[in-house]
Parts: C-alpha cells; sequence; structure tokens
C-alpha cells in the first residue's frame, strides 16, 4: 500500500528474493514519515510559523539558503511554490511564484503571486532589490564615465570603437550605454 506522504510502496525485508518485492502495509513509508499518517499538505503546515495574516509565514524547515525546500511525493520543490498550489492550484507553466513581502522564506499563499520571470525581475527592480550601476559587483564604468561617453556620442566626435578602447569595455557596451540600454538611472 503506498505511503500517504511521498507515494513510497514500503519496506521491503532483508535480502531475502522472497521478499524483496514484499510490502510492509502502512499509512507511512516509514524512510522519511517515521510511519506516521500525517498527509503532505500536515507535514507542510507542521513546518510553517503561522502568525497574523498579514503577516509573513516563515518556513521552519529545511532550505537551500534562500528559500525553503519540501519534499512532496517524491520531489522537492520550494516551499513557497507548494504553499501556493495548496492554495490556489497548480502553477501554469514557463510562469514564477513571486512574493510581494520579499522575503523568500515566506510562505504565506497571501503574500505570493504568479508572474513570468520578467515579472519578477521588475518587480525585484522596482523594489530597490537589484543591483545597478557601481552597486554592481562586475561593472567596471562609473557615472562620471558614462555622461563622458554619452557626452562625446552625441556630438558624434569620437567613434564607438574608439570609445571602447579608451575606456576599456565592448563596443556592444558602448552602443547600450548611448542608446539607454543600460546605465538607464544615470541623467
Amino acid at each position: 500500500m503506498p505511503c500517504n506522504c511521498h507515494g513510497h510502496l514500503g519496506r521491503t525485508r532483508g535480502d531475502n528474493p522472497a521478499y524483496r518485492q514484499s510490502v510492509i502495509p502502512s499509512s507511512g513509508c516509514g524512510l522519511f514519515c517515521g510511519g506516521d499518517a500525517m498527509t503532505c499538505e500536515e507535514r507542510f503546515w507542521a513546518k510553517v510559523h503561522i502568525r497574523g495574516p498579514d503577516d509573513c509565514w516563515p518556513w521552519l524547515g529545511c532550505g537551500d539558503g534562500r528559500y525553503g525546500k519540501f519534499w512532496s511525493g517524491s520531489r522537492q520543490e520550494r516551499a513557497h511554490r507548494y504553499s501556493y498550489q495548496l492554495r490556489f492550484g497548480s502553477v501554469p507553466n514557463g510562469l514564477c511564484v513571486c512574493h510581494h513581502c520579499d522575503n523568500p522564506r515566506c510562505v504565506n499563499p497571501a503574500h505570493l503571486f504568479v508572474g513570468t520571470m520578467l515579472d519578477n525581475m521588475r518587480d525585484a527592480a522596482s523594489k530597490g532589490r537589484m543591483a545597478v550601476g557601481v552597486q554592481h559587483g562586475r561593472t567596471t564604468l562609473n557615472a562620471d564615465q558614462v555622461r563622458e561617453i554619452r557626452g562625446s556620442y552625441v556630438r558624434w566626435s569620437t567613434p564607438l570603437r574608439e570609445l571602447a578602447l579608451r575606456f576599456g569595455v565592448s563596443i556592444g557596451t558602448i552602443y547600450k550605454i548611448v542608446k539607454r540600454r543600460t546605465w538607464r538611472q544615470v541623467i
């Protein structure tokens, strides 16, 4: 009989081939759930600190350093995604479960919404959670240099190739700067 928690068929007995296929009937598999009769949903909510309806509900179980992780059936998934599915149903393919509260360990369904990866990135940028400009760890330019690049290009006095060589970046980087695809925050 399958386990209510994970869908496992239970334990096999020893190395005896006659018992290898035999299964101990139980409500739990004994591997992860210890043989208890808790459903996946009960196990999930047992690992959540439920507070007020408007508060974050932190995930108390294991995680990957940022997001909570939860075993449902035979697969592991992010805890906030599982919480969303319990309340609202399945997540359409290609969409993410995002947080209004910006707390990755929060599993309060009221704080979760579905969106594309682009929606999630825009949400992060609008809340100031993305490194831009000199805060970005891999930038080689600063705001003054970006202004100089744009000023030189506007006057058409310096070709892109020459600007790229002078500032030690690619022509593509210079092009994106002058077309305001990058460094938009610099006026």
